[in-house]
């Protein structure tokens, strides 16, 4: 696909060709394997680096999209969108990406604002950690720094039980009731104890 394409905005490693972030994936992730041992590789993540890097950098290369998402699938693929919504709601849920949040202009322009730099020396606590590092510089000049090796959720650095809980309450809204999702949960956490899973996944969702 020619560079002019205005969906052309992946680039093909080692060239100065541009193509659809799913051509680039491929072509990408043939060249890595070509290189990569992958079946003997070992580490504390769970995946081989030539099954992700290559979509991964494509995903990310596709940036005027990030930049300004038009549908939820792009919106939380987009780092610049999510640590906006972040910054200004204090949270990302699923009204995060709602259709009329895309296009909330106080979101656009703190995105416009927003610089990602990945840094050499994060990677280093990878694959042991997924370090970030979140610096802001208000208009009164005031600076805000946060560094994160371990985001909530992670082996150490895990969820209460009372997250976990409220954060399936929140994925719960409007695809079961408060007393189905109150059902489903008293049975995940007598999980060990069940002789039959059939009622775990046996419930009705409403209407949409």
């Amino acid at each position: 696909m020619p560079v002019s394409d205005p969906k052309a905005k992946a680039t093909v490693w080692g060239t100065p060709h541009c193509t659809l972030p799913e051509l680039a994936a491929f072509a990408n992730g043939a060249m890595v394997r070509y290189l990569d041992y992958n079946d003997t590789y070992l580490s504390l993540g769970p995946a081989h680096p030539s099954d992700n890097i290559s979509a991964a950098v494509s995903i990310i290369g596709s940036e005027p999209e990030k930049l300004r998402p038009t549908s939820r699938e792009t919106a939380d693929h987009s780092m610049f969108y999510c640590c906006a919504a972040a910054l200004v709601d204090g949270d990302v849920t699923l009204a995060t990406f709602d259709e009329r949040r895309l296009a909330d202009p106080k979101l656009l322009d703190l995105i416009d604002w927003t610089k990602i730099v990945e840094d050499p020396k994060l990677n280093e606590g990878y694959p042991q950690g997924i370090p970030n590092d979140v610096r802001i510089t208000c208009t009164d000049g005031t600076k805000v720094n946060k560094r994160v090796d371990f985001l909530r959720g992670h082996a150490r650095n895990p969820m209460t039980d009372e997250e976990v809980v409220a954060k399936f309450h929140r994925m719960a809204q409007s695809v079961v009731t408060d007393k189905t999702a109150a059902t489903i949960l008293d049975l995940a956490w007598n999980l060990d104890e069940l002789s039959d899973l059939t009622p775990l996944f046996s419930f009705e969702v409403t209407a949409s």
